[in-house]
């Protein structure tokens, strides 16, 4: 599922995995073998940036490709009130 989103959202900006592996830094065939394993960490939340989207749309986790800002929001203060 990652990889096919991964493909719709490069489709839409009308630019190649190799493009995009360019302009984020990753090595080469970084965004191909996520046909294999699904990014964590830093990478995918470059990659979130980067469309535009949250990293649970990425996920497969919702359908919904916008960033959800109040949520963001909200996980913002209560990952501060935790320290």
């Amino acid at each position: 599922m990652f990889y096919e989103r991964l493909k719709l959202l490069a489709s839409e900006k009308k630019k190649s995995l190799n493009q995009i592996e360019i302009d984020l830094g990753f090595s080469k065939n970084t965004l191909y073998n996520t046909k294999k394993y699904t990014p964590q960490g830093d990478k995918l939340t470059k990659l979130a940036e980067y469309f535009g989207v949250s990293t649970d749309y990425l996920l497969g986790n919702t359908t919904s490709q916008k960033l959800d800002l109040a949520k963001l929001d909200d996980d913002i203060v209560a990952s501060n009130l935790s320290y």
